[in-house]
């Protein structure tokens, strides 16, 4: 039998599954972002929270179709000007997001969407 085990922490599996989401500003633009939600509450609730952020990163472009789809150049804008490109990670509805984590006192207690 072969199990996994997540070895890019310190925290035991109880203490990164002690979180709160707190949704109540999310705003879905459609469908596809409500299901995108979901996804990330449940992966949170069953990998918990502390783990590399790559890991998050990964797991949300494979669900929703790969890097090549989720991670796209988007067009940088200042003062009515475009300055150039960048790369950013892009829901189905075209809305930037970027996985982050705190630090301190919120160390893998909260997670706020």
């Amino acid at each position: 039998m072969i199990e996994h085990e997540f070895v890019n922490t310190t925290l035991r599996r109880a203490d990164r599954r002690q979180f709160e989401v707190e949704i109540q500003d999310f705003r879905p633009l459609n469908d596809a972002d409500q299901t995108w939600q979901q996804f990330l509450v449940a992966a949170l609730r069953d990998w918990g929270t502390g783990l590399d952020l790559h890991l998050y990163e990964s797991a949300i472009a494979h669900v929703f179709g790969g890097e090549e789809v989720v991670l796209r150049d988007i067009e940088i804008v200042v003062g009515g000007n475009s300055i150039g490109k960048q790369k950013a990670r892009l829901s189905a509805s075209e809305a930037t997001f970027k996985v982050t984590a705190l630090t301190g006192q919120y160390h893998a207690t909260e997670c706020v969407f």
